[in-house]
């Protein structure tokens, strides 16, 4: 169909027109799935069930097929709808919504009246806040399935927050592959693990080069101070008291791999460290 020649308020109009043609069919398919439910004439053709008959013979895809055969039974004990949907008040999404909510929440037929008059002319977004508002919370773990050799299905409830941060991230990334959240999380998982390895490569490299690296010779003035005074600037060789040409004698020599520990050291004059006379 070629349109590009229909002036612009032509175009809008017939739009609307078709819209509202629309909701009127869309009544008459529920009734009619309703009646072909309830004589369960999709057995008569093979089929064991309403879905099979929907997605297999009426060429419905599965989300599509369980939401008009959701309000198709609703149409049962809430022929109200039919109004709803023709004004466009309504559509199929909200009240397969609104119908997981009354089952999970067993009301009454009074209080689904309430509910649907609650959520009508609300998109989807508002639906699913006024829903939730007085639902049980769900568990804040995650389930993990697996479905094939290599994908797992992980079921996780998130915080609004944390859902907007997604959403902006989405945004943001929406020029690249990574705008769908399955890419998004591989993205941020490989952005984050590679950040953390590089990070404790380096804490493995530098430990490593300080685990090499030999303790300096020059002896910290901390422990030159206390050595002194622990020797009330003498030579420590046993009779000898001499304050001249002191120097400070390794127990065991640094070069053999003593420590600058303060009991491997001694201060000795200039003659008894020479000789190495210590004890």
């Amino acid at each position: 169909m070629d349109l590009r020649h229909v002036v612009d308020h032509v175009l809008l109009n017939d739009t609307k027109v078709l819209v509202e043609r629309e909701r009127e069919i869309m009544s008459k398919v529920l009734h009619h799935l309703r009646e072909v439910d309830h004589r369960k004439l999709y057995a008569d053709l093979g089929y064991s069930s309403m879905f099979a008959y929907c997605t297999e013979e009426l060429k419905y895809s599965p989300d599509q097929a369980w939401r008009r055969i959701s309000a198709c039974r609703m149409l049962t004990t809430l022929p109200e709808i039919e109004a709803k949907l023709d004004r466009g008040e309504l559509n199929l999404t909200v009240l397969g919504m609104a119908k997981s909510y009354f089952k999970e929440n067993d009301l009454s037929l009074i209080e689904q009246r309430q509910v649907l008059d609650e959520i009508a002319n609300k998109s989807k977004r508002d639906v699913e806040k006024i829903l939730a508002a007085d639902s049980i919370p769900a568990p804040a773990h995650a389930s993990e399935r697996k479905v094939s050799r290599t994908q797992t299905k992980v079921s996780l409830v998130l915080d609004d927050a944390v859902v907007e941060k997604l959403k902006e991230l989405q945004a943001l990334l929406s020029h690249t592959k990574k705008r769908e959240l399955p890419e998004l999380i591989d993205f941020l998982c490989t952005q984050e693990l590679e950040k953390r390895k590089k990070y404790f490569a380096t804490i493995k490299s530098s430990a490593s080069a300080q685990a090499k690296k030999r303790p300096t010779r020059a002896i910290p003035a901390a422990i030159k101070k206390a050595l002194w005074v622990r020797a009330q600037a003498r030579c420590q060789h046993p009779g000898c008291h001499s304050r001249h040409f002191l120097q400070i004698h390794h127990r065991i020599p640094y070069s053999q791999g003593g420590s600058h520990a303060l009991e491997n050291l001694r201060l000795l004059c200039h003659a008894h460290h020479a000789r190495g006379h210590f004890s």
